[in-house]
């Protein structure tokens, strides 16, 4: 719990740091803005669904599950709805307080 805790005060000095930067530098405050709204929603969604956290291993296998599926998907539509699902369980990982590469 404690380490879940670290994670989530070390993501809100990130923020911070974003939120620094992108007034400090005009030229990239659209893109760090971007980055740092959708990173705030994703994780303010991944809040409100509140589902279960589980350890990195557990995430880096759920990705890897939905990797596959996304490689087998038959057509553009189900490839659609599996790099949906990829992305979800990627920010599910991390919004879980992990570290993910990025598939």
């Amino acid at each position: 719990m404690q380490l879940v805790q670290d994670q989530q005060a070390h993501q809100l000095q990130r923020h911070d740091r974003f939120r620094e930067l992108a007034h400090s530098q005009s030229p990239l405050k659209a893109r760090i803005s971007g980055i740092l709204d959708s990173n705030m929603l994703l994780m303010l969604w991944h809040s409100a669904l509140d589902m279960e956290k589980y350890d990195k291993a557990w995430h880096e296998q759920d990705m890897k599950d939905e990797l596959q599926e996304l490689v087998e998907a038959p057509n553009i539509l189900y490839k659609w709805s599996e790099l949906s699902d990829v992305s979800y369980t990627y920010s599910r990982g991390k919004w879980s307080g992990h570290n993910l590469d990025l598939p």
